[in-house]
């Protein structure tokens, strides 16, 4: 309300008195050496229409990072959308293209990044999926999950998973705080391959393929429905921000750009680049991150 009313007096062309979080999220930046987030050199030999429009959505996104990271992550999305649906194989649906996307991945080059990103996500990413994908487990997000192609998959593990989760921490019944919490450390743990994970003498063993899928489409592109669908508020300008505000979008940022790069490349327009250097950029960039946000990274 606050930053409302100096527009009101001052004109919306004039920026806003930052919040003392946004103060302290600069500080933190100003320490690392070097750049927090470098991208890939683009090569732009390509005379696609799609790609350079593709790439529109690059400069709005950096000209919003780091400070409205969400807003980043927003832009790059539009891209990502774009570039996959037109991968040779893939159509107009996201849902089944998120799944064929989940197995091509599984069997690349780009494996290992991927996985460094779910690996290293924050806690608040699977917070986040529990109470718009698990807490509404008859709801789109949680179908697109259960159902990508139509009906669940032969050797359906993320339904077993679901289901262990929605019944030892009742998410489908209002859940407390707590139970949320639990939920989410478990979650995180099995996200994140470890071994032995077992709830009520059930291993909770889970493909990597899954994992993968999971992310795409329980975690960045449910992200992504619920920011343009306007159901989930903008925290940035709140009194209450903190640095553990800026921690989902910005990590949903580094796996969205990751994902860009891959589907440019897999279609042809970054000719100079391999899937090794892609796959070491976000790494790199992800491990500046970290390194920026200290414990706040969660």
């Amino acid at each position: 309300m606050n930053a409302l009313n100096y527009w009101a007096e001052h004109g919306a062309e004039t920026p806003r008195p930052p919040l003392q979080i946004e103060k302290y999220f600069s500080t933190l930046l100003g320490r690392v050496i070097g750049p927090v987030f470098l991208p890939l050199t683009i090569d732009g030999s390509s005379e696609s229409v799609d790609f350079h429009r593709e790439l529109s959505f690059l400069v709005d996104a950096f000209d919003q990072f780091p400070h409205r990271v969400d807003l980043a992550f927003d832009a790059v999305w539009k891209a990502v959308d774009s570039g996959v649906k037109d991968m040779d194989g893939f159509g107009r649906d996201m849902t089944a293209n998120l799944f064929d996307l989940s197995v091509r991945v599984d069997d690349s080059p780009y494996r290992p990044a991927m996985l460094a990103l779910i690996d290293n996500s924050p806690q608040q990413l699977w917070e986040f999926v529990l109470k718009h994908v698990l807490c509404d487990s008859t709801g789109q997000a949680a179908r697109r999950l259960l159902n990508p192609k139509g009906s669940p998959p032969e050797d359906d593990h993320i339904t077993r998973l679901f289901s262990v989760l929605i019944s030892r921490y009742a998410l489908d019944e209002q859940p407390t705080a707590d139970q949320l919490r639990k939920a989410s450390r478990l979650l995180r743990l099995v996200m994140r391959g470890t071994d032995g994970v077992e709830v009520n003498g059930e291993r909770l063993d889970v493909r990597e393929v899954d994992r993968i899928f999971i992310y795409l489409s329980g975690c960045l592109y449910t992200l992504r429905n619920t920011r343009f669908h306007g159901s989930m508020p903008s925290p940035f300008t709140s009194s209450e921000a903190t640095l553990d505000t800026f921690t989902l979008p910005y990590h949903a940022f580094l796996s969205a750009y990751f994902l860009y790069l891959l589907t440019a490349k897999e279609r042809g327009h970054l000719p100079t680049a391999t899937a090794d250097q892609i796959g070491a950029n976000a790494v790199t960039n992800l491990d500046r991150a970290r390194t920026a946000m200290k414990r706040h990274w969660g």
